[in-house]
Formats: structure tokens, C-alpha cells, sequence
């Protein structure tokens, strides 16, 4: 359930257990609904739940761990900055990786986004699927594992997340034609947010079928 009282919409799984956990606190069920949606457009594996107040907030971060939190920085009696002090007090989500948004742009809010942790600043009119693809992967390799959890999501090279991104890929390389290029293969995996962890001469093909690969994820520019 969501923290409106609504069933849970945006669940997109590729196995039991694979679902990156996300919470959206923003009392403004519009952006919450359009940060929502985006997630799941993103083809990764993700479970979306999402609050419109600090009561439920409390609730769900002291109850539920969760992989990423997106949080508005305007909110009734508080702000951003005070979820996110929320947030590192709490047990179970302590070190969870935090995405500030804001309808206004900002340079001191995100200044200060920043200062206190978060692994992100997005202005909302900039919120698509692709901005939030890279902090979702961004957020999968950020996020330490915590021991008391149940049921880890699989996030490793060889898990539910490489198969997410290689679905993206061969998206992405669509475009391309049928016989994409090797080249056609690096553009796609830059234009997503990664890149190789090797260094070096790289056999790009090896991203759509190998299993031992290393990844650089980084913040895409906007």
C-alpha cells in the first residue's frame, strides 16, 4: 500500500526479490505520481511506494528499509533537509541514498542537498525516465547492505540489475538497426549513465551476453 492509502502502483519485477525499494515523499500527489511513473519507465526493477506527510514518512522509513528516497524540499512543517536528518536517525535507513527535488532551481537548496548527503539534486521540470535510470543505478552501487533486512534485492553484476540493463541496452541499440556497431554499443551504454570499469581497449560486446562485467555508474548532465 501506499502511504495515501492507495495500492501500491508501481511494481515492475524481473524476479522474487529483485526489486530496488523506493520511497517519494512529496505532498504534492502530482510530482509524486510523475516521479513514480518515471521510475517505472526506467525498465529497471523497482517497487514505488509514496507518502504526502511527515507522519507517514516516520512510519515507513522506522518500518520498511528502502534503496533510494526521492523527498520534496518544500513540504508542510519542514523541509527536505529535515526528512533527510529524519532519515540518518532512523534504524533502518540510515545510510538509505537520498534524491532532493524541488519545483524552484535553485543553486542554494541544491548547495545544500548535497552538503547534507543527498546523492542527488533534480529540478522537477527536469524529472524524465532517463535522469531518473541514472540515479536508480547510481543508487544500487551507493547503497550498503544492511544485515537485518530479509530479502536483499540482487543488485550484482550477475543479478536481476545486469539483466535490467541489458534489456535497456538492446533498447537503446534498436535504434541503430538491426547489426549495431561495436561503437553503436558504447554510445548507448554513455547515453544511459555508464561506463566501462576496465579502462583500456574494451570488448563492448561482451556487455549483452558476458557475465563477468564492471560498470562505472555516473551522474548523467542535464
Amino acid at each position: 500500500m501506499t502511504g495515501r492509502g492507495l495500492p501500491e502502483r508501481g511494481h515492475l519485477s524481473l524476479r522474487d526479490g529483485d526489486d530496488m525499494r523506493i520511497l517519494v515523499f512529496d505532498d504534492s500527489e502530482i510530482d509524486a505520481v510523475l516521479i513514480e511513473q518515471n521510475c517505472l519507465r526506467t525498465g529497471l526493477p523497482a517497487a514505488v511506494t509514496t507518502v504526502s506527510d511527515f507522519d507517514q514518512y516516520s512510519d515507513h522509513i522506522g518500518d520498511q528499509r528502502y534503496d533510494l528516497i526521492f523527498v520534496d524540499y518544500y513540504l508542510p512543517r519542514g523541509d527536505g533537509l529535515v526528512a533527510c536528518d529524519l532519515l540518518r536517525r532512523s534504524v533502518a535507513n540510515a545510510d538509505a541514498p537520498v534524491v532532493m527535488v524541488s519545483g524552484h532551481a535553485e543553486v542554494d537548496v541544491a548547495v545544500a542537498a548535497m552538503q547534507a548527503g543527498c546523492l542527488d539534486f533534480i529540478d522537477k521540470d527536469r524529472i524524465d525516465r532517463d535522469r531518473l535510470r541514472s540515479v536508480i543505478m547510481q543508487a544500487a552501487t551507493a547503497h550498503r547492505p544492511w544485515p537485518g533486512r530479509a530479502a536483499q534485492p540482487d543488485l550484482s553484476p550477475t543479478g536481476g540489475m545486469m539483466d535490467a540493463i541489458r534489456s535497456i541496452l538492446r533498447e537503446e541499440l534498436s535504434r541503430h538497426g538491426a547489426v549495431p556497431r561495436l561503437q553503436d554499443l558504447k554510445v548507448a551504454l554513455q547515453s544511459i549513465g555508464l561506463l566501462d570499469g576496465e579502462g583500456g581497449e574494451t570488448d563492448w560486446g561482451r556487455y549483452l551476453q558476458g557475465e563477468d562485467v564492471g560498470f562505472v555508474f555516473r551522474r548523467t548532465r542535464h
